[in-house]
This record gives structure tokens, sequence and C-alpha cells, in this order.
């Protein structure tokens, strides 16, 4: 640790040596020296370690993953090229910086001379009127909850979002679908990426609205990727579901201070194994399916969250969020004798919990009440449910 850092946690007082509070990282900032960081830029090299991003990713223990220059900025500039961003465009991003979906955009901007538009805080209202006033072009709100803000924020049909015309969302092709009416002018655009490598496929803007909603795109350039079997690790066809595997200049270094995890997830030949489900079609372009971990166990088959969570109980496209919970082996056949009962309900235009799931969301702070036919909870503590459900399941 440097002299200026230690002072500066001695000054704050709290005796760390791991993490600073704001007003010690702004001393920081006011005292550096400017000609050591031109020495620092001037000796960088491509394969550097640029930066340690930490994520629990889908499991409980945080990744320390490593992500060098390259990876970050060739990246990155790539992602602006895949959108032909230029000097005239202007990109919007809620993201803090401390997460890849704040920093990754402003390296695009910054490599293609865009102008960034970012905020300290993200406000529904706050950043429709920014968008509106800076004339943003480009829009990276990337998670539908945020996307979900904006749309739901009174301020929304008033805005003047004339000069958008490109966003990226990722969520399920129902919410897709629906948010590609909401700024018709716009080309809605997703992309496949991880913690580990970023973005790795993404749509084109030339691809039609049914390539978009059907898939996540090709590779960047530079980038491989390549279905497998999971067992024998042999390449599977187009049209195959299996496991996705990439390499390329994106991915990261390893985890830190982990080398039996990143030799699990990666191979000597450079190819990454994120633990995810999906095959390629007939034109290299990716369908994803989900998470492997994700898969649970269930009268000896496999249920994938990712593949169910897009149906609701009826076998129909969903029309909101939901969230599942797994039962006991007795629940399961109390349920099974439930099924009778809830399928006269459906037929009635209404959809009550199962008694055997009753107790499951009643802990999570969800009333058993009906259902109307398209899924809206007449009465009940959906919203506190869904809270702390998002927050469980967050990536």
């Amino acid at each position: 640790m440097s002299d200026s850092v230690q002072k500066t946690h001695e000054s704050a007082g709290d005796g760390s040596d791991e993490m600073l509070g704001e007003e010690a990282f702004k001393a920081l900032a006011a005292d550096f020296d400017e000609a050591r960081v031109d020495r620092w830029t001037a000796t960088a090299a491509a394969r550097d370690v640029a930066a340690i991003v930490y994520t629990l990713g889908t499991g409980p223990i945080p990744n320390g993953t490593v992500l060098t220059h390259e990876a970050l900025v060739r990246g990155w500039a790539a992602v602006g090229e895949r959108w032909q961003m230029s000097p005239e465009d202007r990109l919007w991003s809620p993201c803090p910086m401390f997460h890849l979906s704040g920093l990754g955009p402003l390296i695009s901007a910054l490599a293609h001379g865009a102008t960034y538009v970012g905020d300290g805080y993200f406000d529904p209202s706050r950043a429709l009127q920014v968008i509106a006033d800076e004339r943003v072009t480009m829009l990276y709100p990337i998670y539908p909850p945020i996307v979900q803000a904006l749309l739901e924020s009174p301020e929304f049909s008033d805005a003047d979002l004339s000069a958008t015309k490109l966003w990226l969302v990722v969520a399920p092709a129902q919410t897709w679908r629906q948010l590609a009416g909401q700024l018709p002018q716009a080309c809605l655009i997703s992309t496949y990426g991880t913690i580990e490598s970023g973005p790795i496929t993404m749509h084109e803007p030339a691809d039609d609205l049914e390539v978009r909603l059907s898939t996540f795109g090709r590779p960047l350039p530079g980038v491989e990727i390549r279905i497998v079997d999971r067992e024998t690790g042999l390449d599977l066809p187009a049209g195959k579901t299996g496991e996705i595997v990439h390499r390329g200049y994106t991915s990261f270094s390893g985890y830190h201070n982990e080398p039996e995890r990143t030799a699990t997830a990666t191979d000597l030949d450079g190819w990454v194994r994120p633990g995810d489900v999906g095959m390629l079609d007939e034109d290299r372009r990716l369908v994803f399916y989900g998470r492997l971990g994700g898969a649970n166990g269930a009268d000896e088959e496999k249920v994938v969250p990712a593949e169910i969570e897009d149906f609701d109980a009826s076998g129909r496209r969903r029309r909101g969020l939901g969230a599942g919970l797994g039962l006991s082996d007795l629940d399961r056949r109390h349920a099974v004798a439930d099924r009778h009962r809830r399928r006269r309900a459906l037929r009635r235009g209404m959809r009550t919990p199962s008694r055997a799931v009753r107790p499951a969301l009643q802990a999570f702070g969800v009333a058993a009440r009906a259902r109307g036919a398209r899924g809206k909870l007449l009465s009940g503590r959906c919203g506190s449910a869904r809270s702390r459900l998002n927050g469980e399941a967050k990536r």
C-alpha cells in the first residue's frame, strides 16, 4: 500500500486496509501524481491486468474475475462497432462504474468518440428527463427491472425519446416482444455474455425482429463459440442443445487466487466453460436456454428454470414475473391430488395457488389469493415477495 493510501486510511479512521469510504477516495484523487499515471499508461501491455471484478454470479461465493486491458478495451470497442456507434451518438447507461454494465458502455463510447451519459444514481423520472434533454441515441438499460421502471414512470408517455435509435435489453422473449413496441423507431437488441468475458454474442441492428426474438445473435469478431456434449466434449451440430463454450480476447485470465476453480472453468486451449446451455442455429446464431447449475431434479427428470420461466401454470406464455418453489415428496403428492381442483378454477378464468404450495408462498409473504385470467394478483402481498425473490435470484 502506498504512503498516500495508508495516510488516507488513517485519516478516515476506519482501520481498514481493503475498503475506502467516499471521502477517502476523493482525497486520493485530489493528491494524485499525473506524471506517474502517464508513466503507468505508457508501460501498460494489452494482456496486463486492468481490473478484478467481483461477482456472486449464480453461486454463493464471490468470484474475483481477472480482466485484462485487451479484454475490456478491445472487447467493448467491438460492442460499439457492432452497434455502428459514431461520434454523433450519445449513449446512456444507468449502471454504476463498479459494474461491467456501467464500465463497459463507457469504454464503448470512448473508443468510438461518442458521448457517454450517466448519473450518480438511477431514478426513472430523472433518467427520462436526462435522456430527452441530452438527445440520447443509444440506451443501455440492459435489465428488465430498470426498463420496467422507465416504462411505468408517469413521465414516460410525455418524454421526448425521438432521438433514440437503438437500445439493449436482456429479457425473456415475451417481455422482449412487448418492449419492442414501446419505442417503435428504435431497434431493440440483446446480448449473451458472462462476467468472465463480457458480451460474447450480440444482435446486429440489421437483424430482423424474429431473429432478434429467437436468438442472441452471432459472436463478436474474434470470439469463438461452440456447443459441445457435456460428457464427451465433442462438438454438436447446429440445432442440437449442449454446453456453451467460448474463447477469445474478451475471456478472463482466471479467478483471482483460485487456481483450482480457474482450471475447472477453462482448459489449456483457452476455452471457457461458463456452465450455460444453448445451441447454434444454421446461421451460427446462439440460442441460450439457461444455466447448467440451474437444473433441478423432479421425479428423476431435470427441470431447467430458464425453459419454464416463460410459461405460466396453464401452459400459456407468461405475462409477468414468476418464481419456482421446491416441494417435498409429500407436498408433491398433495399437489397431484389438487390438480383437478385447479383445472376447474382455470376453466372459470381464475388461477389459485395449490394447497400444497400455499405454506411455501406464505413463507415469502405471498398471500394465497386468486389470480385473474391475465395472471394479475387480485389480492395479497405480491410486491414484498417479488423483491425478496429477486434478491435471492440476483446474478
